[in-house]
């Protein structure tokens, strides 16, 4: 797992990025993230009501959303998280 700062842990005293262990070993968020796709994101839009407005043009709302996800980048470090300087 990546460094992480001294001291930095959540609530149940793990340090970020070793959240779940789903009996094979510690998840690497990172990993897990790269994995999703089209499917799950529009299984998680479905029920929306802003995502069914435009069941009638679904070839255009796909577009979009692909156009989204291409231009949207992971976070820098958390605010919780101090810079090294």
């Amino acid at each position: 797992m990546g460094t992480v700062a001294p001291g930095v842990e959540d609530l149940e005293g793990e340090a970020p990025g070793e959240e779940e262990d789903n009996g094979l070993g510690k998840a690497d968020l990172k990993t897990l993230a790269k994995g999703i796709g089209e499917k799950q994101i529009e299984d998680v839009l479905k029920h929306d009501k802003r995502y069914r407005v435009f069941d009638h043009i679904p070839g255009e709302r796909e577009r979009w959303i692909q156009e989204f996800v291409s231009r949207v980048s992971a976070p820098k470090l958390s605010v919780h998280v101090p810079d090294k300087a």
